[in-house]
C-alpha cells in the first residue's frame, strides 16, 4: 500500500513523505522532488498513533522523543490507513470520528 503523508515540518510548512512499514518500524521517505531526509521511527519507540477522520485523514505519531503530525493524501481512505497501520504495528491506535464533517 502506498500512503502519502504531508508532515508538518515548520510553522507553515508541510513536506510530503511516503509511509512504509519496515521490519523494525515506520519509514517516511521524501516524496518526489522533496529535499528532506528520510525518517526512520523504530517500532519500540512508538508510543501511540492517533487518526482523525476528515476530508483528508489526519495522522499523529507519538514517539519517546518526537511527535509527527500530518495529513494523509493520495487517495487513501481513513479505513484503509487504519487497517494498514493496525495490521503492521503492535501499538495503540486511537481513531477519532468527526461524523459528517
Amino acid at each position: 500500500m502506498d500512503i502519502i503523508v504531508r508532515l508538518k515540518t515548520g510553522f507553515f510548512e508541510k513536506t510530503a513523505y511516503r509511509l512504509r512499514l519496515g521490519a523494525n518500524g515506520l519509514i517516511l521517505i521524501p516524496d518526489k522532488g522533496e529535499s528532506a531526509e528520510r525518517i526512520v521511527i523504530d517500532r519500540k519507540d512508538i508510543r501511540s498513533v492517533t487518526m482523525t477522520e476528515r476530508k483528508h485523514p489526519e495522522l499523529e505519531i507519538q514517539t519517546r522523543g518526537s511527535v509527527y503530525v500530518g495529513i494523509i493524501e493520495g487517495g487513501c481512505s481513513f479505513g484503509e490507513a487504519v487497517s494498514y497501520l493496525n495490521e503492521n504495528l503492535n501499538v495503540k491506535i486511537t481513531c477519532e470520528y468527526k461524523g459528517e464533517e
